[in-house]
């Protein structure tokens, strides 16, 4: 599912919500889910990342979702290829 275009919506408490549909058969995996992912930047300055997955036929499968998100916290570009 990482090569497939999510669609995005900021809702009113300003989270970033992200949804995509893997349709069955998509990478080998059988059965279709909706896929939905949640960014929240709290009080406390914390990154809440909440995933949730629903298999919208009656085909079982297999789903262990999960963020490996990188930040630039420096604000800038260097040199090193870890940094981005």
């Amino acid at each position: 599912m990482f090569q497939k275009v999510w669609q995005s919506s900021v809702d009113e408490s300003g989270r970033l919500q992200l949804r995509v549909r893997s349709i069955d058969g998509d990478e080998g995996y059988p059965g279709t889910l909706d896929v939905h992912v949640i960014y929240e930047l709290t009080e406390d300055n914390a990154i809440n990342i909440d995933h949730m997955a629903t298999l919208a036929d009656d085909k079982p499968t297999i789903v262990n979702l999960t963020s490996h998100p990188y930040f630039n916290l420096a604000g800038h570009v260097c040199s090193s290829c870890l940094c981005y």
